[in-house]
């Protein structure tokens, strides 16, 4: 398809969800998921994060005395 013919398309949400779906359960690739819809890799790899049913990993954030407050607490050590 040339850039001139090429227009901006939509996909529906569900069709999306479907072509998530067959690459989770490896019945396509996201290769041959591009080809036969003409979309590029980083729209696919887009819907699978949007659409993707594994859960995403939580993140725990442990923060320890920042160095200004070491600093400023060694400072008044001193003092």
């Amino acid at each position: 398809m040339t850039t001139e013919e090429r227009q901006r398309r939509t996909f529906s949400e569900e069709l999306k969800r479907k072509l998530v779906r067959e690459i989770q359960e490896k019945r396509t690739t996201i290769s041959q998921v591009c080809r036969a819809h003409e979309v590029t890799d980083k729209s696919v790899y887009r819907w699978i994060e949007l659409y993707s049913q594994k859960a995403k990993p939580s993140r725990t954030i442990v923060e320890s005395k920042s160095d200004t407050s070491k600093i400023l607490a060694s400072k008044a050590d001193r003092t």
